[in-house]
């Protein structure tokens, strides 16, 4: 994940469909997600308090290998690339890194953090995501100390 441009925390305050008409987009449906930032990991600081625009891939009916959507009121940790490099805020587009891979949801009973598991992994997979997951919550831990 070192090749992500922003790791925020925060929480999806909206959601709406969003397909690109660009050239070679190949109309891939997208969730656009109004995304509350309550604390800049890693990136941009001047981004803490601010609602930034993330693009994930999928819609509320089409899962991305087997993995929902983020929902209105969830809390994530999103590691992010800049996708159309827009200077204005209003304007500029984020995108999760490594699909799925970049965003760790909380789970409110345990209070941990988890990225979603596509469908039929193997044991050893499900040990590494499980790994990864002790880590970023582990990370937010120690970010809130």
């Amino acid at each position: 994940m070192k090749a992500s441009e922003l790791v925020a925390k925060g929480t999806v305050i909206a959601t709406e469909p969003y397909v690109p008409i660009n050239e070679g987009s190949h109309r891939r449906p997208y969730t656009k997600l109004t995304f509350k930032i309550s604390k800049v990991i890693s990136g941009e600081k001047r981004l803490n308090g601010k609602t930034i625009s993330i693009l994930e891939m999928g819609d509320e009916n089409l899962k991305f290998e087997g993995i929902f959507n983020s929902k209105v009121g969830q809390s994530n940790i999103a590691f992010l690339i800049d996708v159309n490099e827009s200077t204005n805020l209003e304007t500029k587009l984020y995108e999760i890194y490594g699909a799925y891979k970049g965003k760790f949801i909380l789970d409110n009973n345990s209070s941990k953090y988890f990225r979603g598991t596509p469908q039929n992994i193997t044991k050893e997979i499900d040990e590494t995501e499980l790994r990864i997951n002790n880590a970023v919550t582990e990370l937010n831990k120690q970010l809130e100390i």
